[in-house]
């Protein structure tokens, strides 16, 4: 007796062809379905928040450069009003020369005096 059973996408569920061990029926549906999985995993809500927060910090530093040098001088409150949260960092380095400097993966800040911030590239 001959075993029929029909393996399906792991993603789109229609039936596979080819290979026995295959599980999905191109690049598109095995991207879908990882990328789904990894966006699914079971994070506490304030990681998520961080991780979030994080991201938006990088890109509002990304736009405050784009088009302009490595080093901007901007208002504390154009960035507050972007939604940029101060608190939230991925590293610091601190200049003896400068003072410190937060960073938010390859984008950095560093505040000068009481309404001005400097934000620079690495």
């Amino acid at each position: 007796m001959e075993n029929t059973v029909r393996k399906t996408c792991l993603h789109c569920s229609q039936p596979l062809k080819g290979r026995c061990d295959k599980k999905f029926c191109d690049d598109y549906c095995r991207n879908n379905y990882n990328n789904r999985n990894k966006a699914g995993k079971n994070l506490p809500p304030l990681v998520k928040y961080i991780m979030r927060a994080l991201m938006k910090n990088r890109e509002i530093l990304e736009d405050m450069l784009a088009g302009s040098e490595n080093v901007i001088l901007v208002k504390r409150e154009e960035l507050l009003m972007r939604g940029f949260e101060f608190r939230y960092m991925t590293h610091q380095f601190v200049s003896n020369a400068e003072g410190p400097w937060k960073y938010c993966f390859e984008f950095g800040w560093r505040v000068e005096g009481e309404d001005e911030v400097v934000v620079g590239r690495r």
